[in-house]
Protein backbone atom coordinates (compact mmCIF):
# COMPACT_ATOMS: atom_id res chain seq x y z
CA UNK A 1 0.00 0.00 0.00
CA UNK A 2 1.01 3.38 -0.77
CA UNK A 3 0.11 6.57 0.76
CA UNK A 4 1.45 10.36 0.24
CA UNK A 5 0.44 13.30 0.18
CA UNK A 6 -0.69 16.34 -3.05
CA UNK A 7 -4.04 18.33 -2.23
CA UNK A 8 -5.24 15.75 -0.73
CA UNK A 9 -3.95 12.53 1.05
CA UNK A 10 -3.56 9.48 -1.45
CA UNK A 11 -3.56 5.90 -0.65
CA UNK A 12 -3.07 3.11 -3.39
CA UNK A 13 -3.59 -0.24 -2.91
CA UNK A 14 -1.69 -3.84 -4.15
CA UNK A 15 -4.60 -4.07 -6.14
CA UNK A 16 -4.86 -1.03 -7.44
CA UNK A 17 -7.18 0.66 -5.55
CA UNK A 18 -7.63 3.89 -4.81
CA UNK A 19 -8.87 5.88 -2.03
CA UNK A 20 -8.92 10.07 -2.16
CA UNK A 21 -9.00 11.75 1.62
CA UNK A 22 -9.89 15.80 1.52
CA UNK A 23 -9.02 16.99 -2.23
CA UNK A 24 -7.96 20.36 -2.80
CA UNK A 25 -8.02 19.77 -6.42
CA UNK A 26 -9.53 17.59 -9.01
CA UNK A 27 -7.43 14.15 -8.90
CA UNK A 28 -5.64 13.38 -12.30
CA UNK A 29 -7.20 9.52 -11.80
CA UNK A 30 -10.05 7.86 -10.74
CA UNK A 31 -10.70 7.14 -7.47
CA UNK A 32 -12.42 4.34 -6.34
CA UNK A 33 -13.88 6.37 -3.59
CA UNK A 34 -13.45 9.84 -2.18
CA UNK A 35 -13.78 10.93 1.51
CA UNK A 36 -14.87 14.49 3.07
CA UNK A 37 -13.78 14.88 7.14
CA UNK A 38 -15.41 18.56 7.32
CA UNK A 39 -15.80 21.75 5.90
CA UNK A 40 -13.21 23.24 6.13
CA UNK A 41 -11.42 25.19 2.84
CA UNK A 42 -7.92 23.42 4.19
CA UNK A 43 -9.73 20.29 3.82
CA UNK A 44 -11.90 20.75 1.19
CA UNK A 45 -11.42 23.16 -1.03
CA UNK A 46 -10.91 21.02 -4.53
CA UNK A 47 -15.12 19.87 -3.58
CA UNK A 48 -16.42 22.96 -5.58
CA UNK A 49 -14.07 21.52 -9.08
CA UNK A 50 -15.33 18.34 -8.43
CA UNK A 51 -18.38 19.18 -8.68
CA UNK A 52 -18.65 19.91 -12.58
CA UNK A 53 -17.88 15.77 -12.78
CA UNK A 54 -20.19 13.30 -12.04
CA UNK A 55 -17.82 10.57 -12.32
CA UNK A 56 -16.73 9.85 -8.57
CA UNK A 57 -18.67 8.91 -5.36
CA UNK A 58 -18.10 11.24 -2.40
CA UNK A 59 -18.43 10.39 0.98
CA UNK A 60 -19.27 12.63 3.68
CA UNK A 61 -21.72 13.97 6.62
CA UNK A 62 -25.09 15.00 5.93
CA UNK A 63 -24.12 18.23 8.24
CA UNK A 64 -20.72 18.55 5.76
CA UNK A 65 -22.85 18.34 2.96
CA UNK A 66 -25.19 20.79 3.96
CA UNK A 67 -22.65 23.68 4.82
CA UNK A 68 -20.98 23.13 1.41
CA UNK A 69 -24.21 22.31 -0.72
CA UNK A 70 -23.74 26.50 -1.72
CA UNK A 71 -20.85 25.86 -3.87
CA UNK A 72 -21.51 22.34 -5.21
CA UNK A 73 -24.89 22.04 -6.87
CA UNK A 74 -23.98 19.31 -9.45
CA UNK A 75 -22.95 16.87 -7.63
CA UNK A 76 -25.09 13.92 -7.84
CA UNK A 77 -23.09 10.43 -6.03
CA UNK A 78 -22.71 12.02 -2.60
CA UNK A 79 -22.58 9.11 -0.16
CA UNK A 80 -23.59 9.03 3.59
CA UNK A 81 -21.95 6.69 6.27
CA UNK A 82 -21.55 3.92 7.29
CA UNK A 83 -21.37 2.76 3.53
CA UNK A 84 -20.21 -0.35 1.61
CA UNK A 85 -19.08 0.69 -2.24
CA UNK A 86 -16.15 -0.59 -4.61
CA UNK A 87 -15.13 -3.10 -1.68
CA UNK A 88 -14.57 -0.27 1.04
CA UNK A 89 -16.72 -0.39 4.20
CA UNK A 90 -16.30 3.09 5.47
CA UNK A 91 -18.25 3.48 9.07
CA UNK A 92 -17.78 7.77 10.25
CA UNK A 93 -17.38 9.09 14.02
CA UNK A 94 -17.59 12.61 15.35
CA UNK A 95 -14.70 14.35 15.62
CA UNK A 96 -15.12 17.01 17.97
CA UNK A 97 -14.16 19.62 15.33
CA UNK A 98 -17.18 21.51 13.86
CA UNK A 99 -20.48 21.06 12.75
CA UNK A 100 -20.43 17.82 10.37
CA UNK A 101 -16.98 16.62 11.56
CA UNK A 102 -15.65 13.20 11.09
CA UNK A 103 -12.90 10.88 12.16
CA UNK A 104 -13.19 8.06 9.16
CA UNK A 105 -12.56 4.03 9.76
CA UNK A 106 -12.01 1.97 6.21
CA UNK A 107 -11.79 -1.67 6.14
CA UNK A 108 -10.72 -3.07 3.11
CA UNK A 109 -8.26 -6.15 2.41
CA UNK A 110 -8.59 -7.01 6.27
CA UNK A 111 -6.93 -3.46 7.06
CA UNK A 112 -8.54 -0.76 9.04
CA UNK A 113 -7.45 2.52 8.25
CA UNK A 114 -7.91 5.55 10.86
CA UNK A 115 -8.06 8.98 9.18
CA UNK A 116 -8.64 11.43 12.21
CA UNK A 117 -9.35 14.73 9.69
CA UNK A 118 -8.73 17.39 12.41
CA UNK A 119 -10.26 16.78 15.75
CA UNK A 120 -10.32 17.69 19.32
CA UNK A 121 -9.93 15.28 22.07
CA UNK A 122 -12.19 17.33 24.55
CA UNK A 123 -14.98 18.43 22.03
CA UNK A 124 -16.33 21.78 22.82
CA UNK A 125 -19.93 23.28 23.76
CA UNK A 126 -21.48 22.04 20.74
CA UNK A 127 -19.44 18.89 19.70
CA UNK A 128 -19.12 15.89 21.66
CA UNK A 129 -15.79 14.45 22.61
CA UNK A 130 -14.83 12.19 20.22
CA UNK A 131 -14.50 8.33 20.41
CA UNK A 132 -10.69 6.80 20.53
CA UNK A 133 -10.29 4.62 17.46
CA UNK A 134 -7.99 1.74 16.52
CA UNK A 135 -6.86 -0.03 13.76
CA UNK A 136 -3.81 -0.99 11.41
CA UNK A 137 -2.71 1.97 10.23
CA UNK A 138 -3.63 5.65 11.45
CA UNK A 139 -3.36 9.12 9.29
CA UNK A 140 -3.12 11.78 11.50
CA UNK A 141 -3.41 15.88 11.79
CA UNK A 142 -0.53 17.11 13.15
CA UNK A 143 -1.36 20.88 13.48
CA UNK A 144 -0.38 21.73 17.04
CA UNK A 145 2.28 18.51 16.92
CA UNK A 146 4.91 20.61 18.56
CA UNK A 147 5.26 20.80 22.30
CA UNK A 148 4.83 23.84 22.33
CA UNK A 149 1.24 23.85 21.96
CA UNK A 150 0.10 22.61 25.07
CA UNK A 151 -3.73 24.25 26.03
CA UNK A 152 -5.19 24.89 29.32
CA UNK A 153 -8.77 23.23 30.24
CA UNK A 154 -11.40 24.43 27.34
CA UNK A 155 -13.62 25.35 30.07
CA UNK A 156 -10.88 27.74 32.02
CA UNK A 157 -9.97 29.58 28.10
CA UNK A 158 -13.79 30.09 27.40
CA UNK A 159 -13.89 31.29 31.74
CA UNK A 160 -11.37 34.11 30.46
CA UNK A 161 -13.21 35.45 27.36
CA UNK A 162 -15.92 35.89 29.37
CA UNK A 163 -14.08 37.65 32.24
CA UNK A 164 -12.87 39.82 29.31
CA UNK A 165 -15.86 40.67 27.31
CA UNK A 166 -17.18 41.89 30.78
CA UNK A 167 -14.05 43.87 31.60
CA UNK A 168 -14.64 45.88 28.44
CA UNK A 169 -18.34 45.67 28.00
CA UNK A 170 -18.79 49.63 27.39
CA UNK A 171 -16.24 49.08 24.47
CA UNK A 172 -16.79 47.76 21.10
CA UNK A 173 -14.85 44.21 21.08
CA UNK A 174 -13.94 42.80 17.96
CA UNK A 175 -12.93 38.77 17.89
CA UNK A 176 -11.07 37.51 15.36
CA UNK A 177 -11.84 33.12 14.68
CA UNK A 178 -12.48 30.93 12.33
CA UNK A 179 -15.78 31.07 10.55
CA UNK A 180 -17.32 27.09 11.30
CA UNK A 181 -17.02 26.05 14.34
CA UNK A 182 -15.57 28.70 17.37
CA UNK A 183 -17.88 31.78 15.48
CA UNK A 184 -21.05 29.05 16.86
CA UNK A 185 -19.19 27.93 19.72
CA UNK A 186 -18.67 31.71 21.03
CA UNK A 187 -22.28 32.94 19.49
CA UNK A 188 -23.72 30.53 22.22
CA UNK A 189 -21.09 30.98 24.81
CA UNK A 190 -22.03 34.93 24.56
CA UNK A 191 -25.98 34.58 24.21
CA UNK A 192 -25.63 31.49 27.18
CA UNK A 193 -23.49 33.78 29.65
CA UNK A 194 -26.77 37.03 30.18
CA UNK A 195 -24.05 39.77 29.29
CA UNK A 196 -26.64 42.58 28.19
CA UNK A 197 -24.33 43.16 25.28
CA UNK A 198 -25.23 43.33 21.40
CA UNK A 199 -23.48 39.79 19.91
CA UNK A 200 -23.23 40.81 15.79
CA UNK A 201 -22.10 37.56 13.60
CA UNK A 202 -20.23 38.71 10.33
CA UNK A 203 -22.89 38.44 6.97
CA UNK A 204 -20.15 35.55 6.03
CA UNK A 205 -20.33 33.81 9.29
CA UNK A 206 -23.55 33.93 10.16
CA UNK A 207 -24.54 31.60 7.30
CA UNK A 208 -22.79 29.01 9.37
CA UNK A 209 -24.86 29.82 12.08
CA UNK A 210 -28.19 29.14 10.46
CA UNK A 211 -26.64 26.16 9.15
CA UNK A 212 -25.95 24.65 12.56
CA UNK A 213 -29.51 25.59 13.76
CA UNK A 214 -30.97 24.04 10.81
CA UNK A 215 -29.73 20.47 12.49
CA UNK A 216 -30.86 21.53 15.84
CA UNK A 217 -28.70 23.28 17.39
CA UNK A 218 -29.68 26.27 19.63
CA UNK A 219 -27.13 29.68 19.41
CA UNK A 220 -29.82 32.05 21.39
CA UNK A 221 -30.02 35.77 19.84
CA UNK A 222 -27.54 37.62 17.71
CA UNK A 223 -27.68 40.04 14.80
CA UNK A 224 -26.21 39.74 11.32
CA UNK A 225 -23.48 42.43 10.73
CA UNK A 226 -23.98 43.77 7.06
CA UNK A 227 -23.05 47.18 7.87
CA UNK A 228 -20.26 48.51 10.48
CA UNK A 229 -22.65 51.52 11.19
CA UNK A 230 -25.27 49.40 13.20
CA UNK A 231 -22.45 48.30 15.50
CA UNK A 232 -22.66 50.05 18.67
CA UNK A 233 -21.05 51.03 21.84
CA UNK A 234 -20.56 47.84 24.02
CA UNK A 235 -21.10 45.21 20.97
CA UNK A 236 -19.55 42.29 20.51
CA UNK A 237 -18.43 41.04 17.28
CA UNK A 238 -17.45 37.90 16.00
CA UNK A 239 -15.63 38.00 12.36
CA UNK A 240 -13.03 37.02 10.35
CA UNK A 241 -9.41 37.71 11.08
CA UNK A 242 -8.06 40.53 8.86
CA UNK A 243 -5.65 39.49 5.86
CA UNK A 244 -2.25 41.09 5.56
CA UNK A 245 -2.42 42.86 8.92
CA UNK A 246 -1.12 41.48 12.72
CA UNK A 247 -3.45 40.02 14.55
CA UNK A 248 -3.54 42.96 17.30
CA UNK A 249 -1.81 47.00 16.28
CA UNK A 250 -2.45 46.21 12.63
CA UNK A 251 -5.73 45.19 13.30
CA UNK A 252 -7.06 47.52 15.73
CA UNK A 253 -6.33 50.30 13.12
CA UNK A 254 -7.86 48.86 10.35
CA UNK A 255 -11.26 48.37 11.88
CA UNK A 256 -10.85 52.18 14.00
CA UNK A 257 -10.99 52.86 10.18
CA UNK A 258 -13.56 50.62 9.23
CA UNK A 259 -15.92 51.03 12.06
CA UNK A 260 -15.23 55.21 11.52
CA UNK A 261 -14.55 55.62 15.63
CA UNK A 262 -12.85 58.20 17.00
CA UNK A 263 -11.10 55.51 19.58
CA UNK A 264 -9.76 52.14 19.32
CA UNK A 265 -11.78 49.28 19.90
CA UNK A 266 -10.86 46.30 21.89
CA UNK A 267 -9.61 43.31 20.00
CA UNK A 268 -9.47 39.30 20.48
CA UNK A 269 -7.73 36.68 18.23
CA UNK A 270 -9.40 33.43 19.78
CA UNK A 271 -7.42 30.10 18.22
CA UNK A 272 -4.77 27.71 19.39
CA UNK A 273 -2.41 29.80 17.63
CA UNK A 274 -2.65 32.42 20.22
CA UNK A 275 -0.64 30.93 22.76
CA UNK A 276 1.95 32.61 20.61
CA UNK A 277 0.97 36.18 21.82
CA UNK A 278 1.91 38.02 24.98
CA UNK A 279 -1.18 40.23 24.74
CA UNK A 280 -4.34 40.28 26.73
CA UNK A 281 -6.57 39.73 24.22
CA UNK A 282 -5.34 36.25 22.94
CA UNK A 283 -7.25 33.35 23.81
CA UNK A 284 -5.91 30.26 22.55
CA UNK A 285 -8.59 28.15 21.99
CA UNK A 286 -8.30 25.38 19.53
CA UNK A 287 -10.49 23.51 18.12
CA UNK A 288 -7.50 21.14 17.05
CA UNK A 289 -6.18 18.78 19.78
CA UNK A 290 -3.06 19.70 20.99
CA UNK A 291 0.39 17.92 21.11
CA UNK A 292 0.57 15.73 24.26
CA UNK A 293 -3.68 14.66 22.84
CA UNK A 294 -1.93 14.19 19.46
CA UNK A 295 0.64 11.99 21.17
CA UNK A 296 -1.88 10.02 23.49
CA UNK A 297 -4.23 9.70 20.67
CA UNK A 298 -1.25 8.00 18.16
CA UNK A 299 -0.37 5.52 20.67
CA UNK A 300 -4.04 4.24 21.81
CA UNK A 301 -4.80 4.43 18.25
CA UNK A 302 -2.26 0.79 18.20
CA UNK A 303 -2.08 1.47 14.99
CA UNK A 304 1.59 -0.42 13.14
CA UNK A 305 1.99 2.73 10.77
CA UNK A 306 0.85 6.18 11.53
CA UNK A 307 1.29 8.90 9.04
CA UNK A 308 1.43 12.54 9.59
CA UNK A 309 0.02 15.53 7.65
CA UNK A 310 -0.61 19.10 8.16
CA UNK A 311 0.50 21.41 10.69
CA UNK A 312 3.75 20.47 12.50
CA UNK A 313 3.68 16.62 10.71
CA UNK A 314 7.78 15.89 10.67
CA UNK A 315 7.88 17.14 14.37
CA UNK A 316 4.97 14.89 15.68
CA UNK A 317 6.54 11.36 13.41
CA UNK A 318 10.11 12.28 14.64
CA UNK A 319 8.41 12.79 18.50
CA UNK A 320 6.35 9.23 18.41
CA UNK A 321 9.24 7.53 16.77
CA UNK A 322 11.87 8.26 18.76
CA UNK A 323 9.86 8.13 22.35
CA UNK A 324 7.53 5.47 21.28
CA UNK A 325 9.51 3.29 18.65
CA UNK A 326 6.37 3.81 16.49
CA UNK A 327 6.75 3.49 12.54
CA UNK A 328 5.73 6.66 11.24
CA UNK A 329 6.33 8.78 8.29
CA UNK A 330 5.24 12.43 7.87
CA UNK A 331 3.63 12.66 4.42
CA UNK A 332 3.80 16.89 4.73
CA UNK A 333 6.82 19.31 5.91
CA UNK A 334 6.39 21.64 8.95
CA UNK A 335 3.91 24.14 7.84
CA UNK A 336 2.72 26.80 10.42
CA UNK A 337 1.93 30.43 10.18
CA UNK A 338 4.51 33.19 9.60
CA UNK A 339 4.23 34.82 12.76
CA UNK A 340 4.89 31.81 14.67
CA UNK A 341 9.13 31.61 15.06
CA UNK A 342 11.45 29.70 16.66
CA UNK A 343 9.57 27.78 18.88
CA UNK A 344 12.30 25.91 20.54
CA UNK A 345 13.88 28.92 21.25
CA UNK A 346 10.68 30.48 23.16
CA UNK A 347 10.19 27.24 24.76
CA UNK A 348 13.71 27.45 26.46
CA UNK A 349 12.95 31.11 27.35
CA UNK A 350 9.89 29.47 29.51
CA UNK A 351 11.73 27.20 31.03
CA UNK A 352 14.23 29.31 32.02
CA UNK A 353 11.58 31.94 33.50
CA UNK A 354 10.19 29.14 35.50
CA UNK A 355 13.42 28.01 36.89
CA UNK A 356 14.15 31.91 38.11
CA UNK A 357 10.88 31.47 40.21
Amino acid sequence: MKVHYKNGIHIEFNDGKRLLVDPLAVPKYNPDLILLTHAHADHAKGIKDIDDLDEFDMVMSEQTYGIKNRSIKHLRRILYPPIKRNGFTVTAYPSGHCLGSVQFKVNYDDKDIIFTGDFNVNGTLLEPKPQQLQGDILVTEANFGHPFFTFKPRFSVLGDIVDWVTKYKDKIKIMFMTGLGKAQELTQLFTQSELDQEIWVHSWYWYNNKIFEKYGGRLGRYEKLDKYSDISEGSIVIHPPLDRVDHFHGSKKEMRSMLDLDTDPMIAYVSGWAKWYHHEGAFPLSSHSDYVELMRYAVKSKARKIYTFHGFAERLANDLRERFGLETTHLTTDNYPDFITDLDGRMDQIKRARQLH
